[in-house]
């Protein structure tokens, strides 16, 4: 077979977070409000529709780019303890750089 190709590449960067549960017990901070969290500041989150100029549009919270770079700004993320105390992630999570895929698509999904 001549001139086949694949846009498939195992060896792309990313990043894992581990989550230390106990550690979160002990802090009172619940792990889902951790994985909120990371979801909130490093993806997004859609918070309401608004209309403005005869248009519907979205609220969409994210941090900054320049906020979420680097790993170390992981680690100064912070979340809300059940004391009412603001935890940063640093003491919570572990981040580890690995290899993976990219995109792994399946046939006929």
């Amino acid at each position: 077979m001549k001139g086949l190709f694949t846009s498939f590449r195992a060896n792309s960067p990313q990043l894992f977070v581990a989550v230390d549960p106990d550690r979160c017990s002990m802090l009172g901070v619940n792990v889902v409000d951790v994985y909120n969290t990371l979801q909130i500041y490093l993806g997004s989150f859609h918070v309401n529709d608004f209309n403005r100029f005869d248009h519907t549009w979205q609220g969409i919270v994210q941090a900054v780019g320049p906020a979420r770079n680097q790993i170390e700004d992981i680690y100064r993320l912070k979340v809300r303890s059940n004391q009412d105390k603001m935890v940063p992630l640093g003491t919570l999570i572990k981040v580890k750089e690995i290899t993976g895929p990219l995109l792994v698509t399946r046939y006929n999904m």
